[in-house]
């Protein structure tokens, strides 16, 4: 087959499709890429998970290996770190129980709501999703009613399961902190242009949660540390990320109280027991219950564990 080109019009359709030819194998790393390991996460010891009586497990789980080269920081909207997700990877976080944002540090900042209640595991799909520039690493709720219930033993067999650098981590967002602001402003906002239905797809309640543990063998001491015994066997569970130590001296940690700051002034201090969009419910100090509207809250700080 002869082709019959100008040298000038030769010329452009060569340059037109090396330029396909390189949009291609850029799309096709995006969409594949390498999976490579997040700075702030490293492999767990351990496997099994298993419920807190005194906070919530939430397990984030990305069975996926598409964006692989994408690794999304994962954090509260309190600016806390929870960890960073891989490809085809686990990892378990705790948080008080209590009303949280939770955000994927990338393109379109994806948000997801969860109230949780101690002793409860909950579990969170990062699915990542072709966005304008990159990939859009959605937080997706995991619960058992939802059909993809039925897929997560598979998932967390396959997935490899890791575990935060949680001062690392909390190091790498104090370092970011201005951009850090700016992806927390993002996400609030994300969450509230969601639909009816996507907000559905990224809400978890506190019925959500089971309280059961996944995994076989013994629970493991959290904190990465290895097992006494070096038997073989079961895997142990997996090591839950944990907040930063406390400097100082060694004292039992006490509850603290939540505190509803309002936007006219003054602040109400007591126990978060219902957070809804038009309403928060707050157990006092003093035992009594008071109800407020959501227009009237500045904003919410949870108090310690």
């Amino acid at each position: 087959m002869k082709l019959d080109f100008a040298p000038s019009q030769a010329a452009r359709w060569i340059a037109r499709a090396f330029t396909c030819f390189l949009l291609g194998a850029a799309l096709a790393v995006i969409l594949v890429g390498c999976k490579a390991p997040a700075p702030h996460m490293r492999p767990a010891m351990s496997r099994g998970i298993v419920p807190d009586p005194a906070a919530a497990t939430v397990v984030f789980v990305r069975p996926s290996s598409m964006a692989g080269a994408i690794r999304p920081v994962i954090a509260t909207a309190q600016g806390r770190f929870l960890g960073e997700s891989e490809a085809r990877s686990v990892f378990v976080a705790k948080l008080p129980p209590g009303d949280h944002l939770l955000l994927s540090w990338s393109e379109g900042t994806p948000a997801l709501r969860a109230t949780l209640a101690a002793g409860r595991v909950y579990f969170v799909e990062v699915a990542p999703k072709m966005g304008a520039w990159s990939a859009r690493v959605q937080l997706l709720a995991l619960r058992p009613r939802d059909e993809n219930w039925r897929e997560l033993e598979e998932w967390l067999r396959k997935c490899d399961a890791i575990e935060a650098d949680v001062m690392g981590g909390e190091a790498h967002l104090r370092r970011r902190a201005a951009d850090l602001g700016d992806q927390i402003r993002a996400a609030e906002q994300r969450y509230q242009g969601y639909d009816e239905e996507d907000r559905e797809k990224r809400t978890l309640r506190p019925e959500d949660g089971v309280a059961q543990a996944f995994g076989e063998g013994p629970p493991m001491g959290v904190g990465g540390v290895a097992p006494a015994s070096g038997g073989h066997g079961a895997p142990a569970p997996m090591a839950l990320p944990q907040a930063a130590p406390p400097q100082g001296p060694s004292t039992p940690a006490r509850p603290g109280p939540d505190t509803v700051f309002l936007k006219g002034g003054g602040r109400i201090r007591g126990t978060v027991m219902e957070d809804e969009p038009t309403r928060l419910s707050i157990r006092l100090l003093d035992g009594t219950t008071r109800v407020v509207r959501r227009s009237e809250v500045d904003r919410l700080e949870y108090g310690n564990p």
